[in-house]
């Protein structure tokens, strides 16, 4: 420790100079990290940020280094500013994508998500769809939230959760029948642990609405979606 105060000591003198040194900056803040002194670690990413804003690498290294520190909501304004700097960059708005979603900032992870898959179309994979539903189902919007898991199911038909998700957005919707194909759908992919989530879903369905012979029907099947 005397020697991390001896090296910062120096440090300052050099910053009183050149407030804005990034070589220093950068030893700082990993020296605090060193240290666990957060607060003062956070300070030195951000100044070192304000130092040098135009060199994209280094602000993709800060924001990293913020989110994985915890401190996610620090890295949405830097997020923000780099994109506008860097507009339809596959790179940044992927990067962008994973910090909106560790900040759980819904809103600008629905807005950014088209972005990223229009900017590079392998980004629309299994995680995408995820995340994007859950942002939808989180702002209340069932309508979206029922088109993303569409596009999801068209893109990934053997995906039993995709299909699990979908029926509940319809029915949210009030699209019946259309969650009820859903469910149907799930009973014959033959997957244990999805399938009898969707018997429970279309028995509780049929008796809830009164379809004794629905019941009936669906109950000679449940030996061979539970076992």
């Amino acid at each position: 420790v005397n020697y991390a105060d001896s090296v910062l000591a120096v440090s300052a003198v050099v910053l009183r100079q050149d407030s804005l040194s990034v070589p220093v900056l950068q030893y700082n803040a990993a020296l605090y990290k060193f240290l666990a002194d957060t607060v003062k670690e956070r300070q030195s990413l951000l100044t070192l940020v304000r130092a040098d804003p135009n060199n994209r690498q280094l602000v993709t290294q800060v924001i990293n280094s913020l989110a994985g520190e915890g401190r996610v909501q620090d890295a949405v304004p830097l997020v923000k500013e780099l994109m506008q700097k860097s507009p339809g960059d596959a790179k940044i708005l992927d990067l962008a994508f994973r910090v909106y979603t560790a900040a759980r900032d819904w809103p600008s992870l629905i807005s950014v998500g088209p972005e990223l898959v229009k900017a590079d179309t392998s980004a629309a994979n299994r995680p995408y769809f995820r995340r994007m539903a859950a942002a939808y189902d989180q702002l209340n919007q069932p309508d979206q939230a029922a088109d993303i898991l569409a596009q999801a199911t068209a893109k990934f038909p053997d995906d039993a959760e995709f299909w699990l998700g979908y029926a509940r957005e319809l029915r949210r919707n009030g699209q019946q029948q259309q969650a009820i194909d859903a469910l149907r759908r799930v009973l014959s992919m033959n997957q244990k642990e999805h399938a009898m989530t969707a018997y429970v879903q279309l028995l509780n369905f049929y008796q809830e609405n009164n379809l004794p012979d629905s019941v009936y029907a669906l109950a000679q099947r449940a030996p061979q979606d539970s076992d």
